[in-house]
């Protein structure tokens, strides 16, 4: 329907419509028997003969990435860490404050309060009862906002790290490494942060990812197998049992909220952080994006070596300092704080026809000539230039030229 609009919207009236219509691309229907009847029975159908992955590793497009719409997402991107970070430390601090005070009430349940408890008993028994240490157990709130405190220190220890080495050191390796860890990895974290996003780590598509990934691993001797797979169980027990009371936790400091029957600026405000929060419990740009690195850079085996490993981390280091050098400082930050996997599918896929003209503009520009030269104007094709493949492929056979009719 949008495309009978769009004729009227604009003004253009009956015969503007007809031909917009024209114009519109084959629709799905008309394409699919075209294409199907074009691969089918072909022993080796070159479906993906149109995408090329960029040989400069996208570097020479970041420019287009640049929008004026990235400082409205880098504003919200900064608010959203400031607001999450703010709602996280008043309520915890407040549930720590009033019980230190007194003024708390155990009125609800959590599995932590309970683990704690029978470990603790079991504990006395073990010591003959020398010590009455279920006594001494905080409450479970206590103990749910003590550990997402916890987290979020660390979060925040490891993005001031991050940023001061990266303005006191002089390596640039570890300069680009830092701002890359700190705008791609920490803040993503930091701005929908809570001890709910522990849950991530046991959501079916990520539990079975990581099932398979330390299947597939060579892990050593004996001993070393049963640490590891002992690790692996316990870490994600534990990341089931503190994610699910954070999640009551969390729901029990926003019922007022939900149940009340007004709805002021702040409550709205609170509502959405606690609806952030939940979202980001599985970070789908992070996961997108550890996909696509994985597509790109893992190989045919779709798992990261440590060389693998460490050529992404130089490509987003220098894909960080591309941006820098391109852009003003604002941009930059602007650009850094909204960076996507659409922004990097965009950066290292090509379609390949593109690739070729840019390829011919790029080599016609270069190609000059002048009395007394003997190679100017050849194109170089012996290095291992961004698209010399590509030119190695299009390039006609011609037969020599003798030197008597190089100057023409």
């Amino acid at each position: 329907p949008i495309h009978y609009l769009q004729p009227v919207a604009s003004g253009l009236g009956a015969a503007g419509h007809r031909r917009n219509m024209a114009e519109q691309p084959q629709s799905l229907q008309t394409l699919m028997p075209e294409l199907w009847e074009k691969y089918d029975g072909d022993d080796d159908p070159d479906i993906f003969q149109d995408i090329a992955v960029a040989r400069d590793g996208g570097f020479s497009e970041v420019g287009n990435l640049w929008s004026k719409s990235r400082w409205v997402s880098a504003l919200v991107a900064v608010a959203l860490l400031a607001s999450n970070t703010y709602v996280i430390l008043a309520a915890d601090v407040g549930q720590i404050s009033a019980s230190l005070s007194g003024t708390g009430v155990q009125r609800e349940f959590l599995m932590t309060k309970v683990l704690s408890v029978k470990l603790m008993q079991w504990f006395e028994t073990w010591e003959n009862g020398s010590q009455k240490l279920v006594e001494i157990v905080p409450r479970g709130v206590e103990i749910m906002c003590a550990i997402e405190l916890f987290g979020l220190a660390v979060l925040w220890f490891y993005l001031l790290r991050s940023i001061l080495r990266s303005l006191c050191t002089s390596h640039a390796m570890i300069r680009w490494t830092s701002f890359s860890h700190a705008f791609w990895l920490i803040i993503p974290e930091l701005s929908s942060y809570s001890a709910m996003r522990l849950l991530h780590f046991v959501t079916p598509s990520i539990l079975i990812s990581d099932f398979s990934t330390l299947s597939s691993r060579q892990l050593g001797s004996k001993l070393q197998t049963t640490c590891i797979w002992s690790q692996f169980i316990l870490t994600r027990v534990f990341c089931l049992i503190v994610g699910i009371d954070a999640f009551l936790m969390k729901f029990r400091e926003n019922e007022d909220i939900i149940h009340g029957r007004d709805l002021s600026l702040s409550k709205a405000w609170k509502l959405l952080i606690f609806i952030s929060q939940i979202l980001g419990i599985v970070q789908l740009g992070l996961f997108v994006r550890d996909r696509l690195f994985l597509f790109i850079f893992g190989g045919e085996d779709s798992l990261m070596q440590p060389r693998e490993m460490a050529r992404k981390e130089v490509w987003c280091a220098l894909l960080a300092r591309e941006m820098y050098e391109q852009m003003t400082v604002g941009q930059w930050i602007a650009l850094v704080l909204t960076f996507s996997d659409e922004d990097f599918q965009r950066l290292v896929l090509n379609e390949r026809g593109k690739a070729r003209a840019g390829a011919l503009l790029t080599s016609a520009r270069d190609f000059t000539t002048g009395p007394g030269s003997d190679d100017k104007g050849m194109l170089d094709l012996s290095t291992d230039s961004i698209f010399g493949n590509e030119l190695r492929e299009i390039q006609p056979t011609e037969p020599a030229v003798d030197s008597d009719s190089s100057s023409d």
